[in-house]
């Protein structure tokens, strides 16, 4: 599937499940022919400051050299809609909850 237009919206964001299926119908996707980061940047919206300044791939060289070899083999990623089960108690990087 095609990740969502926009942000992430209120309603998507309304529960820790509503919130992680809005992060990863966003970043799931990518193509090789997108700019280093265009997944994750589709993503930030989901996410809470503390969340992006974990993810930032700019700020990883793995992520660097993982994009990298992305680009070389021409790879694409599509991911069915996304489901997400949240135990209660786990705590999500940069999360409220």
């Amino acid at each position: 599937m095609d990740p969502p237009a926009g942000e992430a919206t209120a309603g998507e964001l309304s529960s820790p499940e509503g919130a992680v299926a809005a992060w990863l119908a966003r970043w799931c996707p990518y193509s090789s022919t997108e700019a280093f980061g265009a997944a994750e940047q589709r993503a930030r919206s989901a996410m809470t400051a503390a969340g992006w300044a974990e993810f930032d791939p700019a700020q990883h060289e793995r992520a660097r050299q993982s994009w990298q070899t992305i680009v070389a083999e021409r790879q694409t990623a599509r991911c069915s809609a996304p489901r997400a089960l949240v135990s209660r108690g786990t705590r999500l990087v940069g999360s409220r909850n």
